[in-house]
């Protein structure tokens, strides 16, 4: 499976529309009565505001797949997403996330509905009524375009380019065990970075784990060395990640960081905010995000009863170091969509989040003493 550029382009449709909509929605996997609630109200939303596609920063599966043939593919995605009317039956880009590390890491992305270029076309894609699943690879990248006025025949309109890049903060972590596949996921993501940043006007990365988060992870700190530099170096508009059970949006370094992680259960209360954090909320649900000429608006939509909890807005970037008549150049260097296959199964090791709950617990024990050696003071 090989492709260079994912690419659908408005030029060739006769009504476009001015705007692109998609969901992002994180944790859905849970194949609990509360993810078919969830998912029932996001039938609804698909169909009321006509999105082109999902995205899901992972964990897919509560704890990962057993197999292509895992009861779990039917149970917890395609009879909870299907839909009588087909408007469900979408492009599901996805990444994997820590709980999907934890069965068998090389069946979801040899799930046969994508070809490295373009969706596998077959009778059952024309029959199912629920999303086609989407994941080449475990990064992989997928640039589009949207156009702002309805007629493409006439000439002066402004087609917009988007590039979404999708990443696996596992594969990117110090302790994933295969370095050359490490040094490869990383290489690919910063010249995906650079080309984008001259080829189009959105830019958006997707990932299991949270650079910022008022969670319970309370970020990474390996990606806020590692990965933030490149995202402002590319001047990346929105880093979109799940893994902690909230929705959260963190408005930092000019970039949107948004949390989607209740798409399949309740969420979890924050004892401690990021002083950056806009807006926290424990309870289930997803993001439904507009892309326009103005810039991105992310609505955080109640998964219960559909109602809007909270708009983000963000304003479109100036791009100085886009090259407009050279995109054809540089979308042509873009690395390879190539199957990595993982030699063996591996488990997660989360040693950012050890270190902070060790680091915590030596703080308490240290406090302990200290509190112990004062009354002991003060008692002689």
């Amino acid at each position: 499976m090989m492709s260079r550029i994912y690419v659908i382009f408005p030029l060739l449709i006769k009504i476009v529309s001015c705007h692109m909509r998609f969901i992002s929605l994180g944790n859905w996997g849970t194949n609990s009565s509360q993810q078919k609630t969830i998912a029932e109200t996001l039938k609804k939303v698909v169909s009321d505001e006509h999105i082109t596609f999902f995205v899901s920063p992972g964990s897919n599966f509560k704890h990962g797949v057993t197999s292509t043939q895992d009861i779990l593919w039917k149970k917890a995605f395609e009879d909870v997403y299907n839909s009588t009317d087909k408007s469900m039956n979408l492009l599901f880009f996805t990444v994997m996330g820590s709980g999907d590390w934890l069965g068998d890491c090389n069946s979801q992305v040899a799930q046969p509905n994508f070809n490295g270029s373009e969706p596998n076309k077959n009778a059952n894609d024309i029959q199912n009524g629920y999303p086609k699943w989407t994941i080449p690879n475990y990064w992989y990248h997928y640039f589009t375009h949207f156009t702002t006025t309805g007629n493409t025949l006439l000439s002066g309109h402004k087609d917009v380019g988007v590039g979404f890049i999708f990443i696996d903060t596992w594969v990117l972590s110090p302790s994933f065990p295969f370095n050359k596949i490490h040094d490869k996921a990383w290489l690919e993501l910063e010249t995906t970075l650079k080309i984008a940043s001259k080829v189009v006007e959105f830019i958006i990365v997707v990932g299991d784990k949270p650079i910022y988060s008022s969670g319970s992870s309370k970020g990474d700190s390996y990606l806020e060395k590692k990965m933030l530099p490149l995202l402002k170096m590319a001047n990346v508009d929105m880093y979109i990640a799940g893994h902690d059970h909230d929705m959260e949006v963190i408005q930092k370094d000019g970039i949107s960081h948004i949390i989607c992680g209740t798409g399949g259960s309740y969420g979890r209360k924050s004892l401690i905010k990021n002083d950056k954090s806009m807006f926290y909320s424990d309870k289930s649900g997803f993001c439904l995000h507009e892309l326009s000429l103005e810039g991105i608006t992310t609505k955080f939509i109640n998964g219960n009863d559909g109602s809007v909890l909270y708009t983000h807005t963000q304003p479109i970037k100036t791009r100085k170091e886009m090259s407009k008549g050279n995109e054809i150049k540089y979308l042509s260097m873009l690395p390879p969509v190539v199957l990595t296959p993982i030699p063996t199964q591996v488990i997660v090791k989360d040693g950012d989040a050890f270190v902070k709950i060790v680091g915590s617990i030596g703080i308490l024990i240290a406090l302990g003493f200290a509190t112990i050696a004062v009354a002991a003071k003060t008692a002689t």
